[in-house]
Order: C-alpha cells, then structure tokens, then sequence
C-alpha cells in the first residue's frame, strides 16, 4: 500500500465532507498512472484484501460514494 500512502496523507488532511477527485487527481496525488482496471471495473474501487487503493481511502477517513467510470471520476465521503 505504500504506493497509495501520498493519498492516505492527502486525504487526511482534507476537511471537507464530501469531496470529488478525477482519476488524473490521484495520479498527480500518487505521481504514477492507475492501472487500466480502474479506468475499465467498477469492482477496482469496492475495498478488498486485493485492491489496495479504496482502502488507503478509508485509511484516510473517506468512503467511495460514487464512482464514474466515463468521466474518470470518483465522489468521497467522511466516515464518521
């Protein structure tokens, strides 16, 4: 997961309770390209033991609510 631990820091510096990122967002974030299954499966963004990235979110403090997979985009939320 450390690839993702730029993002984990960013996130948790965040306040906001609802926040929208682009998939080019969190490669400038990480500073290298997401691999192509996050731009082709809704599942690359639903927490597992094998997809590391939406755990480094919830590490963070936020939930996937949206993902948008034409637009390249993804919608977090604060857990509280």
């Amino acid at each position: 997961m450390e690839k993702f631990y730029p993002l984990t820091t960013y996130l948790s510096r965040r306040t906001e309770e609802s926040l929208s990122l682009s998939f080019v967002d969190i490669e400038h974030i990480i500073a290298v390209p997401l691999c192509n299954s996050a731009h082709i499966y809704r599942s690359y963004w639903c927490p597992s033991r094998t997809h590391m990235l939406p755990n480094a979110i919830l590490e963070a403090g936020y939930e996937i609510s949206e993902v948008d997979l034409c637009n390249q985009r993804i919608v977090l939320k604060k857990v509280h």
